[in-house]
């Protein structure tokens, strides 16, 4: 047995368009899954986020509690939870950079493989934390979502494979730096990424390597 994918979806941000929000962008992807199946929001028991960039960078609570809210909000009256006791629900973020999409399917995985859900919903989002952000952020604003459901038949999400190449580590690096942003006449902590031109080629070679490893072991 294993997951199977059920729907997915995404949203993203247009230029000069409002709803810079990873939060916003994440419940359009989740809002938009569960309409094009129908499906109303109590059939999801579990909400996972794995966005990095958190909305005006709230620290607490869990950015999946508020991505929830406002994927209720957007949905056609049918689809609405409709119950104001509603706690059916267990949402929290599973944010491990580029792996933690990969780390919520995994436990999405053992939820639905031990009868615990239904259906699990992740949902990955990431925008300008802030609008003075913006126009410094490299990153087009963009969310994405995906719902699993437990299949019956030997097919579906059962095996998985994760490395760490840590002799790329110089290629990609962010550093907290406290300095002046644009338009501003205070300081303030900015997050400074820089990245290597060789960075998407070593990426690939990691992917390639690491694919043919995780063959080989299902051989």
């Amino acid at each position: 047995m294993g997951a199977e994918i059920h729907m997915v979806s995404t949203a993203i941000v247009f230029n000069g368009s409002k709803g810079r929000s990873a939060i916003l962008l994440s419940a359009k992807a989740g809002a938009q899954c569960l309409k094009d199946t129908e499906m109303p929001l109590h059939r999801i028991n579990k909400l996972i986020n794995t966005g990095l960039y958190r909305d005006k960078n709230i620290g607490e609570p869990a950015i999946a509690t508020l991505i929830h809210t406002q994927i209720d909000k957007l949905l056609p009256d049918h689809l609405k939870i409709n119950n104001p006791g509603f706690t059916g629900l267990f949402a929290f973020d599973m944010p491990n950079g580029g792996v933690g999409f990969l780390n919520g399917i995994q436990i999405a995985n053992a939820f639905l493989e031990n009868n615990e859900s239904e259906y699990a919903m992740i949902v990955s989002g990431d925008a300008p934390p802030t609008r003075n952000d913006q126009w410094t952020f490299p990153y087009t604003s963009a969310a994405s979502a995906i719902i699993l459901k437990k299949s019956d038949k030997q097919s579906g999400f059962k095996h998985f494979l994760s490395r760490s190449y840590p002799e790329g580590h110089d290629l990609y690096s962010g550093m907290l730096k406290w300095k002046k942003p644009f338009s501003r006449r205070s300081y303030r902590n900015r997050i400074e990424i820089s990245m290597s031109p060789d960075y998407s080629t070593e990426i690939l070679k990691a992917c390639n390597e690491t694919l043919g490893i995780f063959s080989r072991k299902q051989a």
